[in-house]
C-alpha cells in the first residue's frame, strides 16, 4: 500500500504529537511563579512589588515600604529624615540606643531625639546610629570609615579642603596644620605657605 500526500501528513502530525507528550512527561516543568516577594527591586520597583511586600524597608530607613508609598515617600531611597523628625510620628521605627557614660545629651536616649546632633559634627543622630558612626563622639581626633561616609564634603578641622580629599591625600582631615590643597593649589596658597613641601619630594 502506497501512503499519499495527506496521510503521509497526519502520520507525521500524530508523530510529532507523540514526541511532544513523552518528552511532557519526561522532562521536568518550570518551577510555579512564586508569589511571596524574594528581594528588593530597589531602585526601579513597581507598585506590586510594594504590596508583595509592605512590611519590608528596602531602603533601610525608619518606614516601611507600604507606609513610604502610601505618603509619597520612595521605599528605595533614604528620603525619611524630616517625615519622622521629633519623634513623634507612629509611622516611624524609632531607635532605641541610648549611651551612657558620654556627656549629658547623650545619657537621653537617641529615641527621644532623633534628629538632634549630640556630638556637633553636623550629621543628625539617627543617621549616625544607622550608618554604624557614634552620635555621641565627634569624629575627630579620630574619624572612622562610617564618619567620612557620612560627611566625605565637610571639612572637619574647617581648612577649606574636603575630609574625603585629605585621606586621599594622607594628610589629617582633623588637623587644619597639615593642609595639602594638592592637586587643587591656587597661586595665593603657594605665596601664603612658601615652605610646606606638599608633595614630599624634598
Amino acid at each position: 500500500m502506497e501512503i499519499t500526500g495527506p496521510t503521509k501528513k497526519f502520520i507525521l502530525g500524530v508523530l510529532l504529537l507523540s514526541v511532544m507528550m513523552l518528552l511532557s512527561f519526561l522532562v521536568p516543568g518550570l518551577p510555579p511563579e512564586a508569589s511571596a516577594f524574594s528581594g528588593s527591586p530597589c531602585p526601579s520597583y513597581s507598585i506590586q512589588d510594594v504590596f508583595d511586600d509592605p512590611a519590608g524597608n528596602w531602603d533601610g530607613d525608619q518606614v516601611n515600604n507600604s507606609d513610604e508609598l502610601f505618603n509619597g515617600l520612595n521605599p528605595c531611597t533614604i528620603d525619611t529624615t524630616q517625615f519622622c523628625a521629633n519623634g513623634g510620628n507612629p509611622l516611624c521605627q524609632y531607635y532605641t540606643y541610648v549611651y551612657v557614660g558620654y556627656p549629658t545629651a547623650c545619657q537621653v536616649s537617641i529615641t527621644t531625639y532623633p534628629s538632634a546632633n549630640y556630638d556637633g559634627d553636623g550629621i543628625p543622630n539617627n543617621d549616625e546610629v544607622r550608618n554604624g558612626a557614634d552620635p555621641c563622639q565627634h569624629p575627630c581626633p579620630h574619624p572612622t570609615n562610617a564618619d567620612l561616609a557620612l560627611n566625605p564634603n565637610g571639612s572637619w578641622d574647617a581648612d577649606g579642603i574636603s575630609n574625603v580629599i585629605e585621606v586621599w591625600q594622607g594628610t589629617n582631615p582633623c588637623d587644619g596644620y597639615t593642609y595639602n590643597p594638592c592637586p587643587y593649589y591656587s597661586l595665593a596658597q603657594v605665596n601664603g605657605m612658601p615652605t610646606l613641601d606638599w608633595d614630599r619630594d624634598g
